[in-house]
C-alpha cells in the first residue's frame, strides 16, 4: 500500500493516509567546496553543510541574506573555523546574539561552525552529507537567537508547508528533538499547529 500511494510511512512501523515525497535539498557548488577542503584537511571529521536558502521555498517573507551552515563534531569545531577564517571564507564559530546583531548579519555569505549534534538525522546528496527535513525542523524550532529570521508566525507557515509538501518521519523527528531536550515542547508546538499524528506523547 505504500508503493501505491495509499499510505505513508512516518516511522517504524507506522503509517498515515496518503503519499508525499522525500525532502531532498539542493548543494549548491559551494557547500561543495567548503566540504571538499574540510573533508580533506579532516577526514575523520563528522560534517553536515547546508545552506539557510532551502528554507525560503516554505516561507511567507523571504530573507535577502543566506548563512552556510558547517556542523562538525565537537572537538574539531575551533579547528574547522580556524582553518575556514586562514581560507578567506566569512566564518563564525558558534555565534551568539552580539555577533549575530553587530556583525553577521552585516556579512556577505557568513559561515556558521557549530557543534554537530551527534545521532542528528542527516542524509547523503551528491556525496556531501546534509540536512534532513526532521534536523531542519528541529533547529529552527531550537535555535531562536541563530535562526531568528524564521521565528514567530513565519515558523508556522514554515511547518505547515513543510507537512504539506514532504513527508515527515515523526518518530525521527521527535527522537531528534529528544537528543535536542526539546521533544515535550515540540509536542506542544505541533498539536497546536494541528500537525502531529495521536499518540506520540505517550512513546
Amino acid at each position: 500500500m505504500v508503493k501505491k500511494g495509499v499510505l505513508e510511512r512516518i516511522g517504524r512501523g507506522t503509517f498515515k493516509i496518503g503519499k508525499k515525497i522525500p525532502f531532498v535539498p539542493q548543494i549548491s557548488s559551494k557547500e561543495v567546496s567548503l566540504a571538499k577542503i574540510i573533508q580533506a584537511r579532516y577526514p575523520y571529521s563528522d560534517l553536515c553543510i547546508w545552506n539557510t536558502s532551502i528554507i525560503n521555498r516554505f516561507m511567507l517573507h523571504q530573507p535577502f541574506r543566506f548563512m552556510t551552515m558547517v556542523e562538525v563534531d565537537k572537538d574539531s569545531a575551533s579547528s574547522i573555523f580556524n582553518y575556514l577564517r586562514e581560507e578567506g571564507e566569512n566564518a563564525f564559530l558558534k555565534p551568539g546574539r552580539e555577533i549575530i546583531d553587530n556583525y553577521l548579519q552585516q556579512v556577505e555569505n557568513p559561515v556558521v561552525v557549530r557543534p554537530l549534534i551527534t545521532e542528528a538525522p542527516i542524509q547523503e546528496v551528491d556525496n556531501i552529507n546534509t540536512i534532513t527535513i526532521e534536523k531542519l525542523l528541529v533547529d529552527l524550532f531550537s535555535d531562536e537567537v541563530i535562526f531568528s529570521a524564521y521565528q514567530g508566525n513565519e515558523l508556522n507557515i514554515i511547518f505547515k508547508e513543510v507537512f504539506s509538501a514532504y513527508t515527515v518521519n515523526e518518530k525521527k523527528l521527535l527522537r531528534y528533538a529528544d537528543r535536542r531536550k526539546r521533544k515535550s515542547k515540540l509536542i506542544d508546538y505541533l498539536e497546536k499547529l494541528d500537525l502531529l499524528s495521536i499518540g506520540w506523547e505517550y512513546e
